[in-house]
């Protein structure tokens, strides 16, 4: 049955995605040092979001995100799935959204995802196929 080993795969591929994006969006919020209660104050006192400007602020364009090459390549395979697919793969890895664990269009992207890993790849790694992980015998 391949349908273990792909979900073990897509599970271990896609938690390495949404890390690196969730870093990714820390950061990005992060609006170099500047507190998100302080940016709140700001608009509270003055009614709007002053924004000076940085020599750094182009680091927050979209455009000078390097992505690395096997967060990319998911990226790709998540672009190719239906809206509903890749919103419950985003709300899960991404955000961390606990409530998405066992809903159908997430176990069906993870599927998805983990066919298109074994068709690229040719093969299903040791790890995914037995029962040991990290170290953990289930």
């Amino acid at each position: 049955m391949r349908s273990v080993p792909a979900l073990k795969l897509a599970r271990n591929e896609l938690e390495n995605w949404g890390r690196w994006w969730r870093y990714r969006e820390a950061r990005e919020c992060d609006q170099g040092g500047t507190s998100l209660s302080a940016i709140l104050m700001e608009i509270c006192a003055l009614g709007v979001r002053v924004q000076t400007t940085n020599t750094h602020s182009h680091r927050h364009l979209s455009d000078s995100i390097r992505v690395p090459g096997s967060v990319a390549d998911m990226d790709e395979r998540v672009e190719t799935l239906a809206l509903p697919y890749r919103n419950a793969l985003v709300l899960r890895y991404v955000r961390r959204n606990m409530r998405m664990l066992g809903s159908l269009p997430l176990l069906r992207a993870e599927l998805t995802i983990g066919e298109m890993l074994i068709a690229e790849w040719g093969s299903v790694p040791d790890w995914a196929t037995s029962d040991q992980r990290k170290g953990w015998v289930r």
